[in-house]
Protein backbone atom coordinates (compact mmCIF):
# COMPACT_ATOMS: atom_id res chain seq x y z
CA UNK A 1 0.00 0.00 0.00
CA UNK A 2 1.23 3.48 -0.83
CA UNK A 3 -0.11 6.67 0.65
CA UNK A 4 0.22 9.89 -1.35
CA UNK A 5 -0.04 13.43 -0.07
CA UNK A 6 -0.14 15.36 -3.37
CA UNK A 7 -1.58 14.99 -6.85
CA UNK A 8 1.94 15.23 -8.26
CA UNK A 9 3.03 12.20 -6.24
CA UNK A 10 0.12 10.19 -7.63
CA UNK A 11 0.82 11.30 -11.20
CA UNK A 12 4.50 10.44 -10.95
CA UNK A 13 3.83 7.03 -9.44
CA UNK A 14 1.05 6.29 -11.95
CA UNK A 15 3.35 7.10 -14.87
CA UNK A 16 6.07 4.79 -13.59
CA UNK A 17 3.55 1.98 -13.06
CA UNK A 18 2.12 2.36 -16.57
CA UNK A 19 5.59 2.37 -18.12
CA UNK A 20 6.30 -0.90 -16.31
CA UNK A 21 3.16 -2.49 -17.80
CA UNK A 22 1.55 -2.91 -14.38
CA UNK A 23 -1.90 -1.89 -13.17
CA UNK A 24 -2.80 0.66 -10.51
CA UNK A 25 -5.89 0.72 -8.28
CA UNK A 26 -6.84 3.85 -6.36
CA UNK A 27 -8.98 3.44 -3.24
CA UNK A 28 -9.58 6.81 -1.59
CA UNK A 29 -10.34 6.49 2.12
CA UNK A 30 -10.41 10.10 3.38
CA UNK A 31 -8.58 8.79 6.45
CA UNK A 32 -11.28 6.38 7.60
CA UNK A 33 -10.25 2.90 6.48
CA UNK A 34 -13.05 0.33 6.92
CA UNK A 35 -14.03 -3.15 5.74
CA UNK A 36 -15.51 -1.85 2.49
CA UNK A 37 -12.15 -0.38 1.55
CA UNK A 38 -10.41 -3.65 2.32
CA UNK A 39 -12.83 -5.49 0.02
CA UNK A 40 -11.93 -3.04 -2.75
CA UNK A 41 -8.24 -3.75 -2.11
CA UNK A 42 -8.91 -7.49 -2.41
CA UNK A 43 -10.86 -6.99 -5.64
CA UNK A 44 -8.16 -4.75 -7.11
CA UNK A 45 -5.55 -7.37 -6.30
CA UNK A 46 -7.34 -9.97 -8.48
Amino acid sequence: MKIFQTVGEVQSFSSSIQQSGLRLALIPTMGALHEGHLRLVDEAHR
